[in-house]
């Protein structure tokens, strides 16, 4: 049997909170990332389950910055340095203008994406997706809620570790008797 590795939750939930002022380890593109199929409707429903972080890692995610835009050219699309802790000649040129043309320089803004390990639990549309591991893009609406639940603001909210399954319980798990 394999042993369940221990890790300091209360300390990665700390890191989590401080990783705005941190720099990423996001460095390259890559393939395995997991795109729920979008319905005729607009519409995706899939179960996904986020893991624990990987052996060596302080985070369950990694945070990415970047710059998309449409100019006279076509579409500027762009990493940012920022998130290697490099500097970007965007954001410096962004907030040079920022006086003068507020409008050029939001146009241009950053954009922050994070990625999760996760596990697709149900995948209707895939279900050849089932139980595999992938990379899950998610933005910053997402990552709000998912640090609403690990760090509640409100005292009367419940602390829930979404990263550690051996914790986290479902309403299926109750019976209806």
């Amino acid at each position: 049997m394999a042993r369940k590795r221990k890790i300091d939750w209360d300390k990665t939930f700390d890191e989590m909170d401080k990783s705005d002022n941190k720099k990423s380890t996001f460095k390259e593109e890559f393939e395995n990332l997991y795109k729920p199929r979008i319905r005729e409707d607009g519409t995706a429903s899939v179960i996904i389950r986020f893991l624990e972080p990987p052996i060596g890692e302080d985070l369950p995610y990694v945070k990415r910055y970047s710059h998309f835009w449409k100019d006279t050219g076509g579409y500027v699309i762009a990493n940012c340095p920022t998130s290697v802790g490099d500097d970007c000649p965007i954001c410096k040129e962004n907030s040079r203008i920022w006086d003068d043309n507020e409008d050029l320089a939001r146009l241009r803004g950053r954009r922050t994406d994070f990625y999760s390990n996760i596990q697709v639990v149900k995948d209707p549309e895939n279900p050849e997706n089932e139980g595999k591991v992938f990379l899950f893009q998610y933005g910053l609406k997402i990552h709000d809620k998912i640090m609403q639940k690990v760090k509640p603001q409100d005292p009367l909210d419940t602390k829930v570790n979404i990263f550690d399954m051996s914790v986290v319980q479902t309403s299926n798990s109750k019976s209806n008797k």
